[in-house]
C-alpha cells in the first residue's frame, strides 16, 4: 500500500507524542515529495488593518481584544498562529473550530479577527473585500495572492517550508521499488501541465528524495513541538 500524506499532521503528532496505532518513523518509508500548499493570514474585513504591521499594531494598542480561529484544535494553521504570537508579541485568544467553513462565517461577521489557513479556501472571500491577506508562508508569494508578502519578506524567520504532501510506502519496501516510485513522482510533479493544474488547486509541485521528505518532516516536528510546549497545547 502506498500512502499520499499530508506531512503536517504527522509531523505534529510526532512532536505531541500522540499515541498512534502504529509508529510512523519505523513503520513508513518516505519516497518523494509531491506538492506543498500555502497558508495565509487572513483578517477581517471589519478590523481596521490592510497589513501585518497594522495587525501588530492594533494588537498590541488593543491588548486582549483580538481573536483568531483555528479550523481545528493542534492543526498547522493552529500551532503557527501561536508561533507567530510569540514572534510578534502580541495576546491574540484563540478560538477552535471543526473545520474551516463555520471559521470563515465568523471571520467574515467579526466574530473572530484572523485566521491563519490555506489560501485557496480564502481566495474568494479576498477577491470580494470581505477578508483581507495580509501575509502568507512559503519562500515565493503565492501565486493566487501575487500582491501579498511572505512572513519572510516581512522579517518573520520559520514560515519558510511550510510540510508538504508526499509520499510513503510500507517500511519493507524494497529498494528498487522505491527508486521506480521516486522516479515516477518526480517526473509527474516537475511535467509542465501538472504543475499549472497544482497551482490552481492552491498547491505548488515539489520535486524531491526521500532524503528531502525526512529532513522537513524533521525540521517541522521540532519546529512544532517547541510551540507546543511553549503555547502548552494538549493534544492526544
Amino acid at each position: 500500500m502506498i500512502l499520499f500524506a499530508a506531512t503536517g499532521p504527522l509531523a505534529i503528532a510526532l512532536a505531541a507524542d500522540m499515541k498512534l496505532q502504529y509508529d510512523p518513523l519505523k513503520e513508513l518509508k518516505p519516497i518523494a515529495m509531491a506538492a506543498s500548499f500555502q497558508n495565509v493570514v487572513a483578517v477581517s474585513a471589519t478590523l481596521p488593518v490592510r497589513s501585518l504591521r497594522e495587525l501588530v499594531d492594533y494588537g498590541k494598542a488593543n491588548p486582549g481584544k483580538l481573536t483568531y480561529g483555528t479550523a481545528s484544535l493542534g492543526s498547522v494553521g493552529h500551532l503557527n498562529t501561536e508561533m507567530f504570537i510569540r514572534m510578534a508579541g502580541v495576546p491574540i485568544v484563540g478560538v477552535p473550530y471543526k473545520g474551516s467553513s463555520a471559521l470563515i462565517i465568523d471571520l467574515i461577521a467579526g466574530n473572530v479577527h484572523l485566521a491563519f489557513d490555506t489560501v485557496v479556501a480564502y481566495t474568494a472571500h479576498f477577491q470580494s473585500g470581505k477578508l483581507n491577506p495580509v501575509a502568507v508562508n512559503g519562500t515565493k508569494r503565492s501565486p493566487l495572492l501575487p500582491n501579498v508578502p511572505t512572513f519572510l519578506e516581512l522579517g518573520y524567520h520559520g514560515f519558510e517550508n511550510p510540510p508538504p504532501f508526499a509520499i510513503f510506502a510500507p517500511a519493507g519496501y524494497s529498494v528498487d521499488a522505491s527508486k521506480r516510485l521516486e522516479a515516477a513522482v518526480n517526473r509527474t510533479v516537475t511535467n509542465p501541465d501538472v504543475a499549472k493544474r497544482l497551482e490552481e488547486l492552491g498547491l505548488t509541485a515539489e520535486a524531491g528524495g526521500p532524503d528531502k521528505v525526512s529532513a522537513i518532516l524533521n525540521e517541522s516536528t521540532q519546529a512544532f513541538r517547541k510551540i507546543i510546549r511553549a503555547a502548552d497545547i494538549k493534544l492526544q
